[in-house]
């Protein structure tokens, strides 16, 4: 009896941005998901499922940079709002005149 080899992991993600040029021209020009995974579903070996989330998640989504899914400054902070700085690390309140006041503040 011969194994079947299982499908490397990612390998639907990789064919996908293979055809991803392709699959943004033809949402651009208003086919339906539908159409376009009967088109190019086959070839890339992932369930329609599987497509309609890879297309909302890298080319419906926020705007990226053309490094595939990286977010860019825009995307990840909205313009008006400040970044608010988190302190790093922690601090010991070392007050010992309480022995149950010892926190990590």
């Amino acid at each position: 009896m011969a194994k079947e080899e299982k499908p490397v992991r990612g390998a639907g993600r990789v064919a996908f941005w293979a055809r991803e040029k392709e699959v943004k021209e033809m949402i651009d020009a208003k086919h339906t998901l539908r159409n376009i995974y009967r088109r190019y579903g086959e070839e890339m070996n992932i369930s329609y499922e599987q497509f309609a989330r890879y297309v909302n998640k890298f080319i419906r989504s926020k705007p990226t940079n053309e490094n595939h899914g990286e977010k860019t400054d825009a995307a990840i902070q909205p313009s008006g709002t400040k970044r608010r700085e988190r302190p790093t690390g922690f601090t010991l309140n070392t007050d010992t005149s309480d022995k149950r006041k010892k926190t990590i503040v």
